[in-house]
């Protein structure tokens, strides 16, 4: 039987002008997040993949390759009892245009894939001295090969990687 899929609710802090609040805001929901994927997120993924591999209903190859990839990245091979592998560092922020932010959010997915020259940093959006100008010099930094383009950086998306998530590091 499969428990269904936990949802995380979205924060909207786009309200908050002050950095400290923004701060707190973000330190709470990550915490908040963290606990979450500890206690349900992952139970719940090996639900559904218990609950698909259970079924008597034979699975044709491409559905097949779709299971085992999400048992990979559900973290399910064995014991079943592991804990989630969130990784114990910062969040990473997607900054990208509003209309790029709230496609992901709607979708509640974030693919990596930006066609709006988003940039991926560790660098909170509440830190000192971060301003839409150094923004977009780290954009113009990353994208120069790719886009001529300025890009609107002005909303973003907050990422806790797990130690399946790839990252490529470019420093600016």
């Amino acid at each position: 039987m499969y428990d269904g899929q936990p949802i995380f609710n979205i924060i909207d802090s786009s309200n908050l002008q002050d950095r400290r609040e923004l701060k707190l805001v973000l330190i709470h929901t990550e915490n908040a997040y963290r606990s979450s994927a500890q206690r349900s997120l992952i139970a719940s993924q090996r639900s559904w993949i218990n609950f698909i591999i259970n079924t008597d209903v034979p699975i044709d190859p491409a559905k097949d390759e779709v299971v085992k990839c999400s048992r990979k990245v559900a973290c399910c091979p064995d014991p079943t009892d592991i804990p989630f592998d969130i990784l114990n560092v910062s969040l990473l922020y997607v900054y990208c245009s509003f209309q790029e932010m709230r496609r992901y959010a709607q979708q509640r997915f974030y693919d990596g894939v930006s066609d709006g020259g988003a940039v991926i940093s560790t660098v909170p959006p509440y830190a000192e001295g971060i301003t839409k100008q150094t923004m977009r010099l780290w954009q113009k930094k990353v994208w120069q090969n790719t886009s001529k383009e300025t890009h609107d950086l002005d909303a973003y998306i907050a990422l806790l990687p797990n130690l399946r998530f790839k990252i490529q590091i470019s420093h600016i």
